[in-house]
């Protein structure tokens, strides 16, 4: 996957992602750890029988393990979604399965579920006193821009003092 045109999520098995600090040694870092049978036309791929190359490609001496991945996890999105270089090798430290999504199919589902998200949130701002005076067109708008943030029991959201520059509206919880 040299184009980065696949997000992989696990199956069964786990994975170890590794990142090097230099970037001289990034095209050593990024060579394939997995070796697998792909399936299928172009759009509906499958990997399936992964298992780590033995013995196991070594990694430049600067390179460190930054996690791991388990079942119901997924990797390969971060280069799917912004077009750009991987961001870390992943290695299968076991015979392990994956599902693979293509590029086109992850934007449209991606795309389908802000949608709904935007729908959501337009339906939230309806019961909002100070967005009354817009109108159903203008909500939506202002939907599409609102981000979710979450937050820990007793952390600090605002401070007294700091200058103003979002506005908070409840979603869930007290």
């Amino acid at each position: 996957d040299e184009k980065a045109d696949y997000l992989y999520v696990v199956a069964s098995g786990s994975f170890d992602c590794f990142i090097t600090d230099n970037a001289a040694e990034t095209d050593e870092a990024m060579l394939p750890t997995c070796l697998g049978t792909r399936t299928g036309e172009p759009g509906r791929r499958s990997v399936k029988n992964l298992q780590p190359i033995l013995p196991p490609v070594p990694y430049p001496k600067r390179s460190q393990k930054v996690g791991s991945v388990a079942p119901g996890g997924c990797f390969g999105e971060l280069a799917l979604m912004y077009s750009v270089p991987r961001a870390a090798t992943v290695q299968a430290t076991m015979n392990s399965k994956v599902w693979v999504i293509d590029r086109s199919r992850f934007k449209r589902a991606f795309l389908t579920a802000s949608d709904s998200l935007t729908d959501a949130y337009a339906e939230l701002l309806e019961g909002v006193a100070i967005f009354d005076s817009l109108l159903r067109d203008e909500k939506r708008t202002v939907a599409e821009s609102m981000t979710e943030m979450s937050f820990t029991l007793g952390e600090v959201v605002v401070q007294q003092g700091e200058r103003g520059d979002a506005l908070y509206i409840l979603y869930e919880g007290d």
